[in-house]
């Protein structure tokens, strides 16, 4: 996993309440379990690590905006 975008994707979740329910798949958590995951490296960590540097590189790229 890339240092960086762990590294930023952990500051994005940072600002999420921890109140707010996060789910993917059948794990469910709040923004510190996320946290958590990301920093031990597990699947679900990795996943949300990779979806947010997709999301991030398609803003970026325009594309997320050309298929809207």
């Amino acid at each position: 996993m890339d240092k960086n975008w762990k590294e930023l994707t952990i500051e994005r979740y940072r600002c999420i309440p921890s109140r707010y329910k996060i789910c993917v798949d059948s794990w469910e958590g709040n923004s510190l379990d996320v946290i958590k995951e990301i920093e031990n490296e597990t699947y679900i960590g990795k996943f949300l690590v990779e979806a947010e540097k997709n999301f991030l590189t398609s803003l970026k790229d325009g594309r997320l905006t050309q298929e809207v």
